[in-house]
C-alpha cells in the first residue's frame, strides 16, 4: 500500500513523515507484512531520526514486528542501541529477558574490552620506537568502539527503562566534558538502577575506571583469544599486534587521529575511507585558489600545505597545516568560492572527500558536524588574530594567484 511504499522511499523526508504517521496508526490486511518488515528496515537505517520513530511505531503499532528485530541486537552502531529502546518498550517479559541476557554479556564484554584497551597502551609503550606502537594503538582503538558499542545498548536500556526525558539529564552528565557533572550523572545513574545494568554501565562510563598507566602489557596467550573475538575488528587488530600492520590499517589510524573523525569507528571509517581519494603534490604546488568553487575537503596525510590571503596588497600565511589537519571544509556549508589558496610546501600527500560524499557522511553523523563548527571557529579567531596584528611573511617566487 501507500503507507509501505512511503516507508521504503528513498527520500530520507518522506519516510521519516510516513513513519511519524505509522507512529499513529497503521495498515491491516494483506499489508500488515510488509508494514512490519519496513518498521525493521528502518530501525537499521543510518538515519537517527528514522531510527527513533521506527522504535516508536513498532511498539504502538506493530508488535509483531518486535520478534524480527531480535537478530538486531547483534549488530554494531547505533542499530543494537534503537533495538534495545524498542525491545524494552514493549513490555513483553519474554523479550525483556532476551534483551537483559543480551545485554549482561554484552556488558561485561566491554568492560573486559576497556581493560584490555588500557593494558594494549603498555604494549605500545613498551615497543614506543617501533612500528609495533603502532599496531598496538590499532588494537586499542578497535578495543574502544568495543566498549563504547556496549555502552551505547546500555543507554539505549536506560532511556526505555526510565523513559526519554526521566533519563535525559542523567545522560548528558554521565556524557559530559566536565568532570563535576560526570561524577553526578554517574552517582545518578547508579541510583536509576537497576544494579545488573547501571553497575557496568557506570564503569564503562567513567574514564578514569580504566588506568592506562598501572597496568601490565596484554600477553601473546590474550592476542591469540583476541584473535578469536567474536567482534571483527578486534580479530583484524589481534592479528596486526602479532604479525604487523596493513597498509590500510595505516590509513584509518590517520583518519582516527584527525579531528572532524575521531568519533567515528573503525567501520564508519573504513566507510569514509573508501569514498577518499589520495593526491600527491609537489614543493610550492597550488592546491586551490583564492576564488575556486569548493567542492572538496583535504584531509594532509604527510608533508605541509600553506594558507594564505591577499590582505591589503600583502600577502598573508593564515596557517601552515600538518598531518591530521583539514582544509576546505567550509565548503560543506555551501557553494561559495575559496575564501584562501593553498599550496603545498614540499612534497605532500592528501586524502580528498568529495563535497557530495561529505554531505552525506555528516547527516548520518551529526557529531562530525559539531566538529567541524569547532574547528572553523579555531580557524576563523586565528585569522583574525593575524589579521589585526598585520602578520605577514615574504611570499615565496611562485606565489599563487
Amino acid at each position: 500500500g501507500a503507507m509501505v511504499a512511503c516507508l521504503r522511499d528513498d527520500n530520507i523526508e518522506v519516510r521519516r513523515e510516513a513513519l511519524r504517521q505509522a507512529v499513529r496508526w497503521a495498515p491491516s490486511g494483506d499489508d500488515r507484512p510488509a508494514f512490519a518488515e519496513s518498521l525493521v528496515a528502518a530501525l537499521a537505517s543510518g538515519d537517527r531520526e528514522v531510527r527513533r520513530l521506527a522504535s516508536e511505531a513498532m511498539a504502538a503499532q506493530a508488535p509483531e514486528a518486535l520478534s524480527m528485530a531480535l537478530p538486531l541486537l547483534e549488530s554494531r552502531e547505533d542499530t543494537a542501541a534503537a533495538a534495545v529502546e524498542a525491545l524494552i518498550r514493549s513490555g513483553r517479559p519474554d523479550l525483556f529477558q532476551r534483551v537483559r541476557a543480551h545485554l549482561e554479556r554484552l556488558l561485561a564484554d566491554g568492560v573486559k574490552s576497556a581493560r584490555m584497551s588500557a593494558r594494549a597502551a603498555a604494549n605500545a609503550r613498551a615497543h614506543r620506537d617501533s612500528d609495533d606502537a603502532a599496531a598496538y594503538a590499532f588494537l586499542r582503538i578497535a578495543l574502544d568502539d568495543y566498549a563504547i558499542h556496549a555502552a551505547a545498548s546500555g543507554l539505549g536500556a536506560m532511556r526505555a527503562l526510565h523513559g526519554k526525558r526521566g533519563f535525559a539529564t542523567v545522560e548528558r552528565g554521565v556524557l559530559s566534558n566536565e568532570p563535576l557533572a560526570r561524577v553526578e550523572g554517574l552517582e545518578t545513574l547508579l541510583n536509576f538502577g537497576p544494579g545488573w545494568l547501571a553497575a557496568p554501565l557506570a564503569q564503562l562510563l567513567d574514564p578514569d575506571a580504566f588506568d592506562v598507566m598501572s597496568t601490565h602489557a596484554l600477553s601473546g596467550a590474550e592476542l591469540d583469544a583476541l584473535a578469536h573475538h567474536s567482534d571483527k575488528w578486534i580479530q583484524a587488530a589481534a592479528e596486526a599486534a602479532k604479525n604487523g600492520l596493513g597498509e590500510g590499517m595505516k590509513e584509518l589510524i590517520a583518519l582516527k587521529q584527525v579531528s572532524l573523525f575521531s568519533t567515528l569507528t573503525l567501520e564508519q571509517l573504513s566507510t569514509v575511507d573508501r569514498l577518499m581519494v589520495t593526491r600527491h603534490y609537489a614543493n610550492g604546488e597550488t592546491i586551490f585558489i583564492k576564488g575556486d568553487v569548493g567542492t572538496e575537503l583535504y584531509v594532509v596525510l604527510d608533508g605541509e600545505i600553506r594558507v594564505h590571503l591577499d590582505h591589503e596588497g600583502r600577502e598573508v600565511t593564515l596557517a601552515r597545516l600538518g598531518p591530521s589537519s583539514v582544509l576546505g571544509e567550509m565548503s560543506v556549508f555551501d557553494a561559495e568560492p575559496r575564501s584562501a589558496g593553498a599550496q603545498s610546501t614540499g612534497s605532500t600527500t592528501v586524502r580528498v572527500l568529495r563535497k557530495d560524499r561529505l554531505q552525506a557522511l555528516v547527516h548520518e553523523h551529526p557529531e562530525v558536524l559539531m566538529e567541524f563548527v569547532r574547528n572553523l571557529s579555531q580557524r576563523i579567531r586565528k585569522m583574525n588574530e593575524q589579521l589585526e596584528s598585520g602578520v605577514q611573511e615574504a611570499a615565496p617566487t611562485n606565489v599563487v594567484r
